[in-house]
């Protein structure tokens, strides 16, 4: 606070103020001025809240060969750096240049994550249908191969078709559930998807067979909780054939003048899934059914591996994607 606002400029551009002194020197852009000091203190602590740094940032701002540095502590004007008189310097962490290294850390996080998961998924998926024959993940199949065989009239293989879907789905429910109870998230979802097929790998007894099969497709459709999107986009870790939808609908929007590429990171997914996929056959032919003990161990890992996401990150692939108001006004 002061009263002499040359002064106080003064004697930051001599570099008698610690904080600021880095930056000098310094140009007066914008002050304002208050009869009242009780109303200046609290114009002051409005400038410091969300709202009030946005009112700055748009009605105080200078022009944009100029840059908004700081409001200054305890004073009734806005000091801002005039690059262009000055040598250039270290350059300052802003709002809007935290909120970007922030958010490309996120997004970076996020594709490791759903890679990883994904590549889990590939291995389970690959060792699940030489070990059964049959889909543990890939219900768009399942449904196809479960009317045919009505059609066919075997109505046992249609029947253990249909409980497999019932499966995944519960399998689904069963991770949304889990997650919403605990803190860490994927930690739990994907220590809950190594528990299942560690004791899927155990059941190795001829009439026990159809009970690991139904416990492949259970964990398969509960690691779909782990992450369900990254900064807003939706992201499958199992429905391969979603994401590659996705992926070419940017591709369309793109040559049609949309320059946006977000939807490049659907190729993750799809991705991930192929090189597990890959992994999973190999492991499959070599080790026979003690493949599932390997998958369950890598999921493990991963669970383990999750708990050095920083909790501000988990928390942040925790929340709910809220459906636009443009989406909302087009389903109406």
């Amino acid at each position: 606070m002061t009263s002499d606002l040359k002064s106080r400029l003064a004697k930051h551009n001599a570099r008698e103020v610690l904080h600021t002194s880095k930056y000098a020197p310094w140009s007066l852009k914008t002050y304002l001025a208050f009869s009242d000091e009780a109303q200046a203190f609290g114009f002051e602590k409005y400038l410091k809240s969300g709202s009030g740094r946005a009112l700055a940032e748009k009605r105080y701002s200078p022009p944009p060969s100029d840059r908004l540095c700081q409001f200054l502590n305890r004073t009734m004007y806005i000091c801002c750096r005039n690059l262009s008189d000055s040598a250039p310097g270290p350059q300052p962490m802003t709002r809007a240049r935290r909120r970007r290294i922030i958010r490309t850390r996120r997004t970076l996080t996020g594709l490791a994550l759903v890679g990883s998961i994904s590549f889990l998924a590939g291995m389970t998926d690959a060792t699940g249908l030489l070990l059964t024959g049959d889909f543990v993940s890939f219900m768009t199949g399942n449904t196809t191969r479960a009317a045919l065989a009505l059609s066919d009239g075997n109505l046992y293989h249609a029947a253990v078709l249909i409980c497999a879907i019932v499966v995944f789905v519960l399998g689904n429910a069963a991770g949304i559930v889990i997650s919403h109870v605990s803190q860490r998230r994927i930690f739990v979802v994907l220590g809950c998807v190594g528990l299942v097929l560690a004791l899927a790998s155990m059941m190795t007894v001829q009439n026990m067979l159809f009970v690991r099969f139904y416990m492949i497709v259970f964990s398969m459709g509960m690691v779909n909780a782990a992450v369900e999107h990254i900064e807003g986009l939706p992201i499958g870790l199992t429905y391969v054939t979603g994401a590659l939808s996705r992926f070419g609908r940017g591709i369309g929007r793109w040559i049609i003048g949309d320059r946006r590429v977000e939807w490049t990171i659907q190729i993750v997914p799809w991705g991930g899934m192929v090189l597990g996929a890959i992994a999973g056959a190999v492991l499959t032919r070599l080790t026979g059914a003690h493949a599932l003990w390997l998958v369950s161990l890598f999921a493990m890992v991963l669970a383990l591996a999750a708990m050095l996401i920083p909790r501000p990150l988990q928390r942040r692939f925790n929340q709910k994607v809220a459906p636009s108001g443009s989406a909302i006004t087009r389903a109406k």
